[in-house]
């Protein structure tokens, strides 16, 4: 479940579609992700005292029971470069925490092996 939110924007389907079609990118390479929730924000940021460049952001947030809390907010002078430097961000926090999950699930085959193993031949010396 992905939402898209826009705060102090107008509502854009091209955005829309670019940040869909980068959620959608990020689950084929990563099924579990389908079953999270996935909420992303688009910003303008400018300030009402001092005339300057306009800056917009992008906040993607993931929660569920796999990735349990990511949250990645980058700035950029267009959407569409906040958007594919999160994009980017967001394949590597992806990566590390399946390699975490996997590192777990490997340590925990191991005890689970040697333990079974070790009583087994505990009982056939004795």
């Amino acid at each position: 479940m992905a939402k898209v939110i826009f705060k102090n924007l107008k509502s854009s389907d091209l955005a829309k579609s670019i940040v869909l079609t980068k959620i959608e990118e990020a689950v084929t390479k990563f099924p579990e992700l389908a079953r999270h929730k996935i909420f992303s924000f688009f910003a303008m940021d400018n300030s009402p005292a001092q005339a300057g460049l306009v800056s917009f952001s992008f906040k993607l947030s993931i929660d569920g029971k796999l990735f349990k809390k990511i949250i990645i907010e980058k700035h950029g002078m267009t959407l569409y470069e906040a958007v594919s430097e999160v994009a980017h961000i967001l394949t590597e926090r992806l990566q590390r925490a399946s390699g975490k999950m996997r590192a777990i699930r490997l340590a925990h085959a191991r005890r689970y092996q040697y333990k079974h193993s070790w009583e087994h031949w505990y009982e056939s010396a004795a």
